[in-house]
């Protein structure tokens, strides 16, 4: 499976883009067999506004202004091209596409390509989820980070205050050579951290926790946090 986490800033009122996604967008193109059948999932991430849970204790500095994430996963690495090449979809879906740049985008989007691992997961993760994005301090190589994430994912994995609180958690490092083929492809962060929650409060007591496996490692003043609900499209 290919992940690719799609990250753009919004114009606001920001409800705008993610009504149109949800109404009308994600209908459409999950509605054409060319651009449904190499998706295995697709879901929206709503960034929350900073009036809600104004108090949260994030990991790192909580972003909340109007950024749209969204989450497409194909079942093939061709996936994405075959559908960016198809008639069908440039002249069904790509003039929507192209609407919603103009209308709702303050800026072009950025892609970034992700290589997933599972830590843990449940039945049922809910829609809280928490975004990390994580920059590795100069001087660490890729082999090292990688190895402090897995690390820290399975000692993670291993505390009952942490699985008492989060339901599920993803790490995924930010593959930089990957080519987008209709964004600019990410490379200013390195790895990409996923956890749901039932409450966004209950960080509060975890979060020095979150950050401890990988401080090291991370230059922490160029990470970022999210607090986002999900809208799921498409569920793997």
């Amino acid at each position: 499976m290919i992940k690719e986490l799609l990250v753009g800033s919004l114009k606001e009122p920001r409800e705008r883009c993610e009504r149109h996604l949800i109404e009308h967008h994600f209908p459409l193109a999950l509605g054409l067999p060319v651009t449904r059948e190499p998706m295995a999932g697709v879901s929206l991430a709503c960034v929350l506004r900073p009036e809600e849970y104004a108090n949260a204790t994030c990991a790192y500095q909580r972003e909340s202004g109007p950024v749209f994430l969204v989450e497409h996963d194909y079942k093939y690495e061709t996936g994405l091209q075959d559908i960016l090449t198809n008639k069908e979809y440039l002249a069904i879906v790509r003039p929507d596409e192209e609407y919603m740049a103009r209308e709702f985008m303050a800026s072009p989007p950025t892609s970034y390509f992700l290589q997933e691992t599972i830590d843990f997961t449940s039945s049922n993760p809910g829609l809280h989820r928490v975004f990390d994005f994580l920059k590795k301090r100069d001087g660490v190589s890729d082999e090292a980070f990688s190895q402090a994430l897995t690390q820290g994912g399975q000692k993670l994995s291993d505390d009952p205050a942490i699985r008492k609180t989060i339901r599920k958690r993803v790490r995924n490092i930010v593959n930089k050579n990957a080519e987008s083929l209709f964004a600019k492809a990410g490379d200013d962060f390195d790895a990409v951290i996923e956890y749901w929650v039932d409450d966004f409060a209950h960080l509060d007591s975890i979060a020095v926790k979150l950050r401890a496996p990988h401080a090291d490692f991370v230059n922490a003043g160029a990470c970022k946090s999210f607090l986002t609900r999900d809208y799921v499209a498409l569920s793997r």
